[in-house]
């Protein structure tokens, strides 16, 4: 079987609470998917906060984020860029509907993009 990397998601992220984070990567229905790299980006003109979170789904529908979710905070200065890679992250999202989630505390301003595997789900 060939296991190829791939781009799991991109968004701008339009939420600034922990409820209505939105997802930068979901596991789908039949795989199981590492998020290896995330990348986020702020093209706005002065520091911006982001929460990362990790969110179990809730019985195979999608969960909702909590604080207790929140793994990762930085924040980014004007125009400025960060990688957080394999060392960082090596997240397994094994159910359907397993999320990695983010949110900012300016909304429209922050690009996320999540990089990783999907695999058939072996169970």
């Amino acid at each position: 079987m060939a296991i190829k990397g791939q781009r799991l998601g991109k968004v701008r992220l339009s939420q600034t609470t922990v409820a209505n984070a939105e997802s930068i990567a979901t596991n789908p229905t039949g795989f199981d998917s590492c998020v290896d790299y995330i990348v986020l980006y702020n093209s706005h003109g002065a520091a911006v906060t982001v929460d990362l979170c990790i969110v179990d789904d809730n019985a195979g529908s999608p969960g909702t984020p909590a604080a207790t979710d929140v793994f990762y905070e930085v924040s980014l200065a004007a125009k400025e860029s960060l990688l957080l890679g394999k060392e960082d992250l090596g997240i397994w999202l094994n159910d359907t509907n397993d999320a990695v989630c983010a949110y900012a505390s300016v909304a429209n301003v922050i690009h996320a993009w999540a990089y990783g595997i999907k695999i058939t789900d072996q169970a």
